[in-house]
């Protein structure tokens, strides 16, 4: 509920999802998916960083709440995601011209709503090839727009003059690769962590709304806390 009238994935528009390694960016996709199916949404999640068995597996024990489900909350699991959920099946390096074909035939012959490319890194794109990173974002971003889709980059962070920078969250000029990936976006968010967690009356988790375009355009910051027996999620009172 904190999110009401303040986040809202559109379609046809692009959003960069940024924060420091192992903040949970990744993780906080797979739930906010799970939630867009709920919704009769179709996702298309390809992640080119984990096996295919190992996307699903997490997004089952985020769906059933717990590590260890029966067999009969598994088989609920299955019947909810059934022709709403599906995966790329490709690990490694893709080719970026491969990608945003696969958001225009996803969305032409499956009826995909929102497309998930983790990451940017994995991409066959040169990590100081900043005018190739761009062209290929401005791709997405038409892709998104021609196909009704809603695409959500993975893209990780540059460090800060040597240090680690997970003290604090970042902002979208932090994003690792040339400046004009957040000005191109549509929306950006950063996941943050807290994980020296010296003040335990603050939350855990910040998901902070760097931008967002369009009729609901609300910047900020949104404190909530994790579960660690769901690996999901959830708000804090803060």
């Amino acid at each position: 509920p904190k999110t009401h009238n303040k986040v809202l994935m559109r379609p046809g528009k692009l959003s960069i999802w940024t924060g420091w390694s192992r903040h949970g960016k990744t993780q906080m996709l797979k739930q906010v998916m799970l939630h867009g199916i709920g919704q009769s949404e179709r996702v298309l999640f390809c992640s080119m960083e984990e096996e295919v068995h190992e996307v699903w597996k997490d997004m089952a024990w985020v769906g059933c709440g717990r590590a260890d489900p029966d067999p009969r909350e598994i088989d609920r699991f299955v019947a909810f995601v059934t022709r709403k959920l599906y995966l790329f099946d490709q690990q490694g390096t893709v080719s970026p011209k491969k990608v945003v074909a696969l958001v225009r035939y996803a969305a032409a012959e499956l009826g995909i709503t929102h497309v998930v490319v983790d990451s940017l890194m994995m991409l066959a794109l040169g990590r100081e090839d900043y005018e190739g990173q761009a062209r290929f974002v401005g791709e997405l971003k038409t892709a998104a727009k021609d196909s009704g889709c809603h695409v959500h980059l993975v893209a990780h962070m540059r460090k800060r003059d040597g240090k680690t920078g997970e003290e604090a969250p970042g902002t979208l000029h932090d994003i690792m690769g040339g400046h004009e990936l957040g000005s191109i976006a549509d929306n950006v968010f950063v996941v943050w962590r807290d994980r020296e967690r010296k003040d335990p009356s603050k939350p855990d988790v910040i998901l902070k709304v760097e931008k967002q375009r369009g009729r609901v355009n609300w910047t900020g910051t949104i404190g909530l806390n994790t579960h660690a027996v769901s690996r999901q999620f959830v708000e804090s009172i803060y």
